[in-house]
């Protein structure tokens, strides 16, 4: 899953990817990046579909 996610990926955020969490109950991933954007979550839902990756991040991007 995580080479899917790091090549499914092309701003970086699946190759800064911390941790994975499977949850087979639910068919959902967790997946936490060094830093995770909007775009990158827009992207996982159009590779995986919506709600089967769930994209947190430990950094957030500075507020312009």
């Amino acid at each position: 899953m995580r080479d899917a996610l790091s090549e499914s990926d092309q701003s970086g955020a699946g190759s800064s990817l911390l941790d994975l969490q499977v949850d087979p109950m639910l068919g959902q991933v967790t997946a936490t990046a060094l830093l995770a954007r909007e775009a990158d979550q827009r992207r996982f839902d159009e590779r995986f579909g919506a709600g089967v990756v769930r994209l947190s991040s430990v950094l957030r991007p500075a507020a312009r």
